[in-house]
């Protein structure tokens, strides 16, 4: 039986270098080899003590405030709506969005990945609100 494992980044670095050394060494020992050494994780991201100790080269991402996980959120949503689905109402700063659009837009987006664990939580009770407004329940 044929596996194609599919090894994390580091590991296949790591594997290549080592076989220099070592022709016989395996990509699961190497795997083996960095989570023992505490240079990944089991599922092959860089441990905090291999960054700390400039022993990876990772590229930071800068965590947002709440307020702008929730604004990432809610253009996650509004991608895959369109302009026509958005209606003024009476108060410029307010507008009315279609139900329907709505629904298969946070639908869409709960598929993708793209929405933070809050706002997946957030917008799948907005979704099954909206379904349960819809069907009159």
């Amino acid at each position: 039986m044929d596996f194609n494992i599919q090894y994390p980044t580091l590991v296949e670095q790591s594997y290549e270098f080592m076989k220099q050394l070592k022709p016989s060494v395996t990509k699961q020992e190497v795997y083996l080899l960095l989570v023992e050494n505490n240079m990944i994780d089991e599922d092959g991201h860089p441990t905090e003590f291999a960054i700390e100790n400039h022993l990876v080269d990772v590229e930071k991402v800068p965590k947002l405030t709440p307020e702008q996980q929730k604004d990432q959120d809610i253009q996650q949503v509004f991608k895959y709506m369109r302009k026509e689905n958005f209606k003024d109402a009476d108060d410029p700063e307010d507008c009315y969005i279609e139900a329907k659009p709505l629904i298969s837009a946070i639908k869409k987006a709960l598929v993708d990945g793209s929405l933070s664990e809050d706002g997946r939580s957030k917008w799948s009770k907005v979704l099954k609100d909206l379904e349960q407004s819809l069907n009159g329940k």
